[in-house]
């Protein structure tokens, strides 16, 4: 796979997940490009990739909350693989 395939395939999952409108796609693919320092792309056909899971249309978007922090200080959370660094 290139980089457009990994493009069209993550603005699908958008669209599926319901993250984001029909209408958004060029939008959102211009954006990836930006982001990626990307001058070209050549529309590919996005691959379905299995997922381990979807996310529910009851996810809350909001930051997760630890019963130890204070209210006004959100957590983090890492995605596996990934350390703080300090």
């Amino acid at each position: 796979m290139n980089v457009d395939t990994y493009i069209a395939s993550l603005v699908q999952y958008g669209l599926d997940c319901g993250l984001l409108e029909t209408c958004d796609r060029i939008y959102v693919t211009n954006q990836l490009l930006q982001a990626l320092c990307l001058d070209s792309y050549m529309a590919a056909e996005p691959v379905k990739a299995p997922l381990e899971e979807k996310p529910s249309p009851e996810m809350s978007l909001s930051p997760r909350r630890s019963a130890t922090r204070s209210s006004s200080t959100p957590s983090m959370a890492l995605l596996p693989g990934w350390t703080t660094g300090g």
